[in-house]
């Protein structure tokens, strides 16, 4: 005799429809979001596509100020919420028809929020802030390659330091948002509240996100606590070249330097009265402190990559890419046989530290993460911070081929 499936009861099954919308309908995602992202470099345009995978998945792009950042992975949602990784960030946050608000988290660092509207629902197209690109970059003086080379380190068997670092202090942070730790201990080794600071803010100049000097200045007082703040920009070899562009360092007791582009830097300032001047603060036993572009510049060699047209620089970061000898791969050179990434674990650099210091025996290569810094003084760096600085010194460890330290170990340079 056959028998009739059974229907479930209405109730159970009218339970079952709910359950399953609240697990997620990733298709109300689908297409182009743009808005504003809330960051520490002031408010920037962002964008996202979204590319529904099944039910409660998304996959997609992340841009920022018109540069792809990279690939959404790892994209769910549930009911209103949603979350997702782009890189080393983690995102969460919610949806409300047209509108989403979310955060993003930086490894060892801060949170920053973001706000966007659905414009699309293309999921093939890329959003109009991301067709315009990133904002053209700035005209600038470019240092001839005999600068490089004049600053150029020969290959030695151990690492070194400028004499300079026998009073004066180097505080190297790997990158993310400012940390109120590493901030005090700036202040205080540049003299408390009496300290007088020149803040440089021209890694960071080009993009359409930067903030102008005066408003630098004011958020670096602001961060710091420190009552006297100059700041000192310029794209002109000529004009960092002068005794009056450069004296405010003259007075200074500690150095501020903002992250973003090394070359601008280097281009600017590298070779000129500028660089003389920075190193006459450490002489007379001040600091300086450079995050991410402004702390790798002070090795004598740095990481270079081929460019390749049309790709972010966030994503260019590959060992193929990877440049192993260079006439510009020159830093001041401050560090001697040293070079210095940051953003090291939440890239994923280790793969191209490791090959770099192979190419170059005797070379010290010092990964340091987010919001974290090696404070260097004489012949020794103190880690400091929430992260690691991790070594390449052409030993093994355990194993390894690099040392693993947290804030408060400390590593002898020279040996």
């Amino acid at each position: 005799m056959s028998r009739r499936p059974l229907a479930p009861p209405i109730g159970v099954l009218a339970l079952a429809i709910v359950a399953a919308a609240s697990l997620g309908d990733s298709s109300r995602l689908a297409g182009s979001w743009e808005g504003t992202f809330h960051g520490g470099r002031g408010d920037q345009p962002i964008a996202i596509v979204c590319r529904p995978r099944g039910p409660s998945r998304f996959v997609g792009s992340f841009y920022l100020d018109g540069t792809e950042i990279g690939l959404i992975e790892d994209g769910r949602c549930s009911g209103d919420s949603i979350a997702f990784r782009v890189e080393s960030f983690s995102c969460a946050g919610h949806v409300a028809g047209p509108r989403m608000s979310a955060a993003l988290t930086v490894t060892h660092g801060r949170t920053h929020t973001f706000d966007m509207n659905r414009t699309s629902a293309d999921t093939a197209s890329l959003p109009p802030s991301a067709v315009a690109g990133p904002p053209p970059a700035p005209a600038r003086d470019v240092a001839p390659d005999s600068v490089f080379r004049a600053h150029a380190v020969a290959p030695a068997p151990v690492s070194s330091t400028h004499a300079c670092l026998e009073k004066g202090t180097l505080l190297l942070v790997g990158g993310g948002p400012n940390q109120e730790d590493l901030d005090a201990r700036f202040l205080e080794l540049a003299g408390g509240k009496a300290a007088r600071i020149v803040a440089i803010p021209t890694a960071q100049m080009g993009s359409s996100d930067s903030l102008s000097p005066s408003r630098f200045g004011a958020s670096v007082a602001r961060n710091l606590g420190a009552t006297r703040v100059d700041v000192l920009h310029t794209f002109s070899r000529r004009q960092a070249d002068s005794a009056a562009f450069a004296s405010p360092l003259e007075r200074a007791t500690g150095v501020w330097i903002a992250g973003g582009e090394g070359s601008w830097l280097l281009d600017s300032y590298l070779g000129t009265r500028t660089e003389r001047e920075l190193i006459a603060v450490l002489e007379r036993g001040g600091v300086i402190s450079g995050t991410s572009a402004g702390a790798l510049v002070w090795g004598s060699q740095t990481m270079m990559f081929r460019a390749r047209p049309g790709v972010s620089e966030y994503v260019q970061l590959r060992l193929e890419d990877l440049v192993l000898d260079h006439v510009r791969a020159t830093g001041v050179g401050l560090l001697r046989n040293v070079v210095i990434v940051p953003h090291f674990t939440e890239h994923h650099l280790e793969p191209l530290l490791a090959r770099l210091v192979l190419a170059h025996p005797g070379l010290l290569g010092l990964g340091i993460d987010e919001s974290t810094a090696a404070e260097v003084h004489g012949d020794v760096i103190t880690v400091r911070g929430r992260g690691h600085m991790i070594v390449f010194d052409g030993r093994e460890h355990e194993g390894r081929p690099s040392l693993t330290l947290s804030a408060g170990a400390r590593y002898d340079l020279v040996r």
